[in-house]
């Protein structure tokens, strides 16, 4: 199955912000709010971050918002970083509120893991605000979810490089064809991204991607990628460039040394 077959197979991920708080009336009520001002949004309500880790694996959100008393300093510390650990959630809009003292007290994880504050004393007006410039920013890429059965291909060697993904569950393999046989030169872990190189390089496909066992995966449009280039340091798009073109030049060692191996 090619890609444009594999998006048949779509699941459209609902648009959902995160409303986190343990004041469940204060959650009933902004989530109110919320739902007015933003009504194509399913606001998902939690009081607890255990609950946020399991809803992540179903529904994907635009935007979270996150009382920082719902947890401790380093309950919240490890739930971040594991947070932006996954490629999907690096860059997800995350406004945390709280009185100006507690909020004065989380400095640190605000600067390190690209957080948004909003004080209790002035949250439903700014708070709104904030969401709004969030869903715009969430907006500029857009996601969808692509479900395959084993043995189906993601894409194929050949097809366009439009988009990047993200193996959300399940496996895959990376093949390259040689002498008409196709040849694994990888394998596809949890939560990593697949098919960077030809979106950045603006280039076809150089290998396919085959799932192992039932899969689900993120696509990821991320839009003019000479328009996201162009506003890097030119150091950035050199970098990218060499290691980019290393990766090339190990995937043709590899396929070398299977044919030398099994002639």
């Amino acid at each position: 199955m090619k890609q444009n077959e594999a998006l048949d197979l779509l699941s459209s991920s609902k648009k959902v912000i995160y409303f986190i708080d343990r004041d469940i009336e204060l959650l009933k009520r902004i989530g109110k709010q919320l739902e007015e001002h933003f009504p194509d949004y399913e606001i998902v309500g939690m009081i607890k971050l255990d609950d946020v880790a399991d809803e992540l694996k179903k529904n994907p959100p635009s935007v979270m918002i996150i009382d920082v008393e719902v947890s401790d300093e380093r309950t919240m510390q490890l739930f971040f970083e594991k947070l932006r650990d996954q490629e999907v959630y690096k860059r997800l809009p995350v406004i945390i509120t709280g009185s100006r003292q507690v909020l004065e007290q989380v400095s640190v994880l605000v600067e390190r893991f690209e957080l948004e504050m909003v004080p209790k004393s002035i949250r439903v007006p700014y708070l709104l605000a904030m969401v709004s410039a969030g869903l715009k920013q969430a907006s500029s890429v857009q996601s969808r979810l692509i479900e395959l059965k084993a043995g189906d291909f993601l894409f194929q060697e050949g097809d366009s490089g439009n988009s990047v993904y993200v193996l959300r569950e399940g496996s895959l393999d990376v093949l390259k064809k040689s002498d008409g046989e196709l040849i694994v030169i990888g394998h596809i872990k949890d939560q990593q991204m697949i098919g960077e190189m030809a979106y950045l390089e603006k280039k076809l496909r150089t290998a396919s991607v085959r799932a192992v066992s039932p899969s689900k995966v993120l696509e990821l449009q991320l839009g003019d990628v000479d328009k996201f280039l162009g506003q890097q340091p030119f150091w950035l798009n050199m970098l990218l460039t060499t290691l980019i073109q290393r990766l090339r030049d190990t995937n043709e060692h590899v396929i070398d040394l299977e044919k030398k191996l099994h002639p």
